[in-house]
């Protein structure tokens, strides 16, 4: 669930027990009305397998966590209209292939992903692009769940209750 800059809600919805199930992101009225729904692309393709987070951006950009299977997932990121704008597939030199638990976006438009299997936070610009990793702690499980930003603290929360508190700056 995430509140949009237009004070509307997006809501991810897939159902990860049917394999035939359309996972889809649905975006509300603050009265519960659907306003939107975002499934296919302009050619009838579907948009996404398991969306499982959502987040939108500072230029209305819909960053969507999209779980392919139980190794690896996607961030899938639409316009507004619904429209593909980017894949964001990780970096291939990691050890493992991206499954990204969590997504915020900064002022500048920025977005930084947790990556839950290899333990790192991804830091790319709007237009995709990796720009460098905020943390590469392989070791430590602990922070590899969650994030929130506020200004310039970022928040990472994981396993046991375990949280790490960060100093960000959106100059990349």
């Amino acid at each position: 669930v995430c509140l949009t800059s237009e004070g509307d809600i997006l809501v991810t919805m897939a159902d990860p027990e049917d394999e035939n199930a359309t996972g889809l992101v649905k975006m509300f009225s603050m009265r519960g009305k659907v306003k939107r729904k975002y499934e296919y692309d302009s050619s009838g393709e579907r948009l996404f397998k398991l969306p499982f987070r959502v987040a939108q951006n500072k230029n209305s950009d819909i960053c969507v966590l999209d779980s392919l299977d139980t190794e690896h997932g996607v961030l899938h990121t639409i316009s507004s209209e619904g429209h593909t704008q980017f894949i964001y597939k990780g970096v291939k030199s990691l050890q493992h292939p991206l499954y990204a638990a969590d997504i915020v976006c900064d002022d500048i438009c920025n977005i930084i992903l947790m990556d839950a299997k290899n333990h790192h936070i991804h830091l790319l610009d709007s237009a995709g692009n990796f720009l460098k990793f905020l943390t590469r702690d392989e070791g430590d499980r602990r922070h590899s769940l969650s994030l929130a930003l506020s200004g310039d603290i970022l928040w990472a929360g994981g396993h046991n209750g375990y949280l790490s508190v960060y100093k960000y700056t959106n100059n990349s």
